[in-house]
């Protein structure tokens, strides 16, 4: 089987923001986070793949870029024909940092969010609104989801001349693609 994932939640700069605060050690050790990717649809395709190869495969990405690697201690999922429209699941990162995730394709108003805590300030991320906090330290970030393809467009363009450029590697797909595999697994999907 063949699997392509473009990782393109790095290029978003709320991300890019948490990244630097954690790697900088603005909130001290990370404790946990709680990510949440709601939205409600009725794309055959997005309900065929399911809720958390679709869009779990970008929340747990941004985990494993954010904490490290992990593995999953907790799974649940609801199902409609035989494809998994909610799910709740927990990684629990080397580094010691325990995240989790709430995914659905049932929420009507859409929402795809994080928050962290560190032993010192906590991190809060509003990915479609763009405002990313540290504490009480707000930040507003401008463009758009289609600023931050373009932006990953370039990177891979900028590597395949031979050049250094931020972005996910084919290992950090596969260790995405193996949580998403066990979270499938322990919740009882095939």
């Amino acid at each position: 089987a063949f699997v392509m994932m473009g990782n393109n939640l790095r290029f978003h700069p709320g991300i890019q923001q948490a990244k630097a605060w954690i790697d900088e050690g603005h909130i001290g050790k990370p404790l946990w986070a709680h990510f949440i990717c709601a939205a409600q649809t009725i794309r055959h395709g997005y309900r065929t793949d399911g809720v958390i190869l679709n869009t779990g495969s970008h929340e747990v990405d941004v985990a494993l870029h954010l904490f490290g690697p992990a593995k999953v201690v907790s799974a649940y999922s609801e199902h409609e024909f035989g494809n998994d429209i909610v799910a709740d699941f927990v990684l629990e990162h080397e580094s010691g940092c325990r995240s989790t995730f709430h995914l659905d394709f049932i929420t009507p108003n859409e929402i795809r969010e994080f928050w962290i805590a560190g032993e010192e300030r906590n991190i809060g991320a509003n990915l479609l609104s763009r405002v990313t906090s540290l504490g009480t330290v707000i930040h507003n970030n401008s463009g758009s989801y289609d600023d931050d393809y373009l932006a990953e467009m370039m990177a891979f363009i900028h590597r395949i001349d031979g050049g250094e450029a931020p972005g996910a590697t084919g290992a950090d797909g596969l260790a995405t693609l193996k949580i998403l595999l066990d979270v499938r697994r322990m919740a009882g999907l095939p």
